[in-house]
């Protein structure tokens, strides 16, 4: 028998068609024993894209197998490359904390503060900002942050930046907007001071970006500035990993996922992928001479072990987004470990420094203070990482040594006494993501024109806002998410949202986006209603190029967080109230008659994603905005289609427009089910039940089903 069928709009990916049902706990039964196969899910990866999304399915009940490559087979750490170096982890990182705890583990150091070093010595110290007062972002950063030679007319000049910090909003539009110049021309067009730029934002965004600021865009560099800087005083605040993060986290990670019967394969290099022509999708990954049977693949690598699957693959390289992968680029990586014959005073365990060459920015670190392998050494070790680091890379090994021996030097004067007995230099080319000028065009989605192929990673596309790791991490979760949207079995990951903006930065984003609207009203005729005359186009396209503008107001401030069930209610109400006579349709021109109230039902959508963001994270939200466009042109055929069908159980429109509306993503597909007709005259319960699995479940703040 058939159990517990219940009718569910998929959250269904942007190539992933169909408005379907999903069964949930199906079970089929055989003289009473139960008969289902497990469906299989290759992760082609093992960092913390690939882990995470492996973690979610495993613990789903799929038949997970992850597959660990990279360009060198027989190196341990080009198989996880996340563990290239050492990387600090940020106050911000919430899905990577609350993982932490769901495996009982303690890989972490306590809150540590730093310094920054340039040319000429000793520049910034930074304490730990949330043990010290929480002032309006960006003053505690500004006021906190100890700076030893800058003048304060110079650590002012950064204040004009938050204009166009306020102004990235991490939205398509505004990466369009702001990638295409450089970092430096940013902080040019926006007053920095020559000794700011110089000794303090550049060298510190080489070692965020990995790049100098001439050749880093600036839409990454606002969006990596807001995150684990400006967005709250306390996000500046990091912990270290007790060790490497393979050892430290990923092992017992993967011990976990293995007793959930996650297999993990070492050393496949994946070379292509095997598709059904019939279906489009991928039904077997190649290692070599080895096949992996796939009813799901994620691919969760970095950008230049992608670019040499797509050159290598048959099915990739026919591929528009495939080939688009081969305009990015990798940054080289340089790490350097010395071990001192005696102990030596560090001042602070992290550093940051300038100084070294123009193009490479460079951190060290007191592995004594950080590493429990060395916390009781009697002599110090000590690790330098360089990034950007193409210059160095074919020198040899002892005249690194000496040069970096010869930097450090001048930053620490007990070094002057010391000599290095021990060195382990290790190489990794174009192991980070590069966000140069430009490059997002080049960058992926989540989803791909293969439907059961999903990609994560820190340079693929999300709105989640995080970065770094918790960027990998997050974007494997939603890879999970569509996978288990794709297959129709298991439930979604919760995906922890960033924390909101601090209220004065709400109100002049708020301010912002007002002014930017009334900057596109003159594409709008004035009188009591608007309209438009499109040719040959259909309904949906030409309600959504209407809201396009309205939408970006998001009015949502009128509906209480609490009311939830109220928008359900003025929906139904509204929609009842439109005219059907107000859309006239023939197969040559559509006339729309926009009024108020049809703008107001967008609102209100507007207000709901904000209300299920803010409960559930990005769990229901995932992929709400990949591009607002694509958002506006999705949601207006489900009111459409409650114009049409007012007062009515009618699915006309919704039936015969299945493909488009089957890229929707969750917020569409749950204006889809209220588009059935179930919101109307006499059917508002059922309404509410139907999309309950959407709405906020009591006790967490706001009525689903009530």
């Amino acid at each position: 028998m058939l159990g517990c069928w219940r009718v569910t709009p998929c959250l269904s990916s942007e190539y992933t068609s169909g408005f379907c049902c999903r069964a949930n706990n199906l079970q089929t039964h055989v003289n009473g024993v139960e008969n289902k196969k497990k469906k299989k899910v290759v992760v082609v990866g093992s960092g913390w894209a690939g882990l995470g999304a492996a973690h979610h399915l495993c613990k789903q009940g799929f038949e997970v197998t992850v597959l660990e490559g990279g360009n060198d087979p027989e190196s341990r750490k080009m198989l996880i490359p996340d563990d290239v170096g050492i990387h600090g982890f940020w106050y911000p990182y919430r899905n990577i904390f609350s993982l932490v705890d769901e495996l009982d583990i303690k890989p972490f150091t306590n809150w540590t503060s730093s310094a920054h070093y340039s040319g000429e010595g000793l520049e910034v110290e930074f304490p730990i900002f949330q043990d010290l007062t929480q002032l309006p972002t960006p003053l505690g950063t500004l006021f906190y942050t100890q700076f030893v030679r800058l003048p304060l007319l110079d650590r002012l000049s950064s204040l004009p930046l938050m204009a166009a910090v306020v102004d990235f909003d991490n939205t398509d539009t505004a990466w369009r907007k702001y990638d295409s110049i450089t970092a430096r021309e940013l902080f040019r067009q926006f007053g920095f001071s020559q000794r700011l730029y110089q000794d303090v934002f550049d060298p510190l965004l080489q070692v965020g970006l990995f790049a100098p600021a001439e050749q880093c865009s600036a839409a990454a560099t606002l969006g990596i500035l807001y995150y684990i800087v400006l967005a709250h005083q306390k996000d500046f605040d990091f912990v270290w990993c007790r060790g490497t993060v393979r050892d430290k986290i990923f092992k017992p990670w993967m011990d976990y996922m293995r007793a959930n019967g996650c297999e993990f394969l070492e050393s496949r290099r994946v070379t292509d992928f095997l598709f059904n022509e019939e279906t489009g999708c991928i039904s077997e990954v190649v290692c070599g001479r080895e096949k992996y049977t796939a009813d799901a693949v994620v691919l969760a690598v970095g950008i230049s072990t992608l670019q040499d699957i797509i050159k290598n693959s048959a099915a990739l390289s026919t591929r528009e987004e495939f080939l688009k992968v081969l305009n990015l680029a990798g940054i080289d990586v340089l790490t350097v470990k010395l071990q001192f014959d005696r102990k030596v005073n560090i001042p602070k365990a992290v550093n940051t420094c300038s100084g070294f060459d123009d193009s490479c920015g460079w951190t060290y670190f007191d592995l004594n203070a950080i590493h429990d392998e060395y916390k009781d050494d009697p002599v110090t070790v000590l690790q330098a990482n360089f990034y950007h680091a193409n210059e160095l890379l074919l020198l040899k090994d002892e005249l690194i040594a000496a040069k970096v021996m010869h930097q450090l030097s001048k930053y620490i004067k007990d070094l002057e006494n010391a000599s290095v007995v021990g060195q382990e230099i290790e190489r990794f080319p174009k192991s980070l993501t590069h966000f140069f000028p430009g490059s997002y065009k080049y960058m992926m989605r989540g989803s791909t024109s293969f439907p059961n192929l999903f990609m994560a990673g820190d340079w693929i596309v999300t709105r989640h806002g995080s970065w770094l790791q918790e960027k990998s991490y997050v974007t494997g979760l939603e890879a999970a998410n569509r996978v288990v949207d794709y297959l129709e079995e298991g439930s979604f990951a919760k995906i922890i949202p960033v924390e909101e903006d601090e209220p004065h930065i709400q109100a002049l984003r708020n301010l912002n986006r007002n002014l930017n609207d009334l900057k596109g009203q003159n594409s709008f005729d004035e009188g009591n209603g608007r309209e438009i005359e499109i040719e040959r186009i259909n309904l949906h396209d030409a309600i959504g190029e209407k809201l396009k503008v309205a939408a970006e107001k998001e009015i949502y401030t009128d509906f209480a967080e609490a009311k939830i069930p109220a928008f359900i209610d003025y929906l139904g109400t509204v929609v009842e109230k439109l005219s059907l006579s107000a859309v006239h349709n023939n197969k040559d021109k559509t006339s729309i008659h926009l009024d108020e109230e049809l703008l107001a039902i967008y609102d209100c959508g507007m207000f709901a994603i904000k209300y299920m963001q803010h409960w559930n994270g990005a769990t229901l939200a995932h992929s709400i905005v990949e591009d607002k466009m694509h958002l506006y042109r999705l949601s207006a055929p489900f009111y459409g289609n409650k114009i049409m069908h007012t007062g009515t159980t009618v699915e006309t429109f919704v039936m015969e427009n299945l493909e488009r509306l089957g890229r929707a993503t969750n917020w569409p597909m749950l204006s889809t089910t209220a588009s059935l007709g179930v919101i109307n005259r006499g059917h508002l319960q059922q309404g509410r039940s139907l999309m309950a699995p959407y709405l906020p479940q009591s006790g967490a703040g706001g009525g689903g089903s009530r």
